[in-house]
């Protein structure tokens, strides 16, 4: 199981901010390989929001990755409502041993004013484990191996399955790359 923990904070602290994660998010692979020069990656917090249906994005990140819809979503909620753009972007929860989720679809909403860049709904959640401890001031989240749709299940050089071992090998190795790229 890859697990991301939040230290203890303030009760004061979790209560007024919510469950908050440093995030990086770029743009889906194929729309930067086909980029002379594709925008930076963007950074900041996400709120893990387990009353909003879809992962979102803040409107101003979206712009500044330059990012085209791929389709409208109607949506009703605290932050947004109406016809909604659908985006795919690459995004990985910093500090986190949690590898990169690849070309997913987040929907365009107006976060910046609460100090946002993301929310993470229950799209996300649902590969996830994720524990609030209101009483212990602490929350932490938790995806298991065989949840995560990015990690190959066959080999990239023919298409026989790899093993659970071989499997488990290689996200070990996107933990690692992951932890390292955020000390960077």
């Amino acid at each position: 199981m890859l697990t991301f923990y939040a230290d203890h904070l303030p009760p004061e602290t979790l209560l007024r901010d919510g469950p908050r994660i440093r995030v990086r998010i770029s743009l889906p692979r194929a729309a930067a390989n086909l980029r002379r020069q594709p925008p930076a990656p963007t950074e900041g917090l996400a709120l893990i929001d387990t009353g909003a249906s879809y992962t979102c994005i803040d409107q101003s990140v979206a712009a500044q990755l330059q990012l085209v819809p791929v389709g409208h979503i109607p949506v009703a909620g605290a932050t947004s409502s109406g016809l909604q753009p659908v985006y795919v972007v690459t995004w990985e929860l910093l500090g986190s041993n949690i590898p990169p989720l690849t070309d997913k679809s987040v929907v365009g909403a107006s976060l910046a004013n609460q100090g946002l860049s993301m929310l993470l709904g229950r799209d996300f959640l649902r590969i996830a484990q994720f524990t609030y401890d209101g009483v212990a001031s602490t929350w932490s989240i938790a995806i298991p191996i065989a949840t995560l749709p990015d990690v190959p299940t066959t080999s990239s050089t023919s298409s026989v399955p790899i093993s659970d071992k071989e499997r488990r090998r290689r996200l070990r190795k996107l933990a690692r790359k992951a932890r390292e790229k955020g000390r960077k």
